[in-house]
């Protein structure tokens, strides 16, 4: 009975792949342990790649986050415990996160009042840094492809330190500056 127990467990493992060197890495010398403790700590090291945040305002647990990089806004939000119901519902949860970054989440009176002062700063001029594609396309010499190239090289790079960064922009040079200059800034 016992042989036939045995006879059997061993079909079953050799059918089964169980036997299989795939499954077994054997280092024979120390260069082989290296390479393979190496490979491992690759891994390791590409996979735990995290940033820290700070979450303050109208969420449930403000506070300091450790996140992994490309996290969204909406994943810290969820860590946090979630929005509070006096929490602004214009904020942009897909955002993705930077290391070091410091959002605050406005309550619906300061989202009110921030959007009141920015009405007193509006003299006429579009942002580059808030401005949409249709706003940007009221622009003399702007076209929907320029516009979404200032979009994409903000989102890219970051908020415009000054009217003259626009000549970043790849396809505007000084001459479509010019044109652009009176009717632009930066806030």
């Amino acid at each position: 009975m016992k042989k036939r127990i045995l006879i059997f467990a061993f079909v079953f493992l050799v059918f089964t792949g169980c036997g299989s060197d795939d499954y077994l890495c054997v280092a024979t010398n120390q260069e082989e342990l290296d390479a393979v403790t190496e490979s491992s700590e690759d891994e390791t090291e590409l996979g735990s790649e995290t940033i820290f945040i700070q979450l303050t305002g109208e969420v449930l647990r403000p506070g300091v986050y450790e996140m992994h990089q490309g996290a969204r806004l909406y994943e810290a939000i969820e860590l946090s415990g979630g929005l509070l119901d006096d929490a602004a519902e214009e904020i942009n949860q897909v955002q993705i996160l930077s290391d070091g970054q410091l959002i605050h989440i406005p309550s619906k009176e300061e989202f009110m009042e921030e959007s009141e002062r920015q009405k007193e700063d509006d003299d006429g001029l579009i942002d580059l840094n808030r401005a949409t594609a249709s706003e940007l396309l009221s622009l003399p010499g702007i076209g929907e492809n320029k516009a979404n190239q200032i979009i994409s090289f903000r989102d890219m790079n970051g908020s415009f330190s000054s009217k003259e960064d626009l000549m970043k922009v790849p396809g505007i040079k000084e001459g479509t500056y010019s044109k652009l200059e009176a009717y632009i800034t930066v806030r």
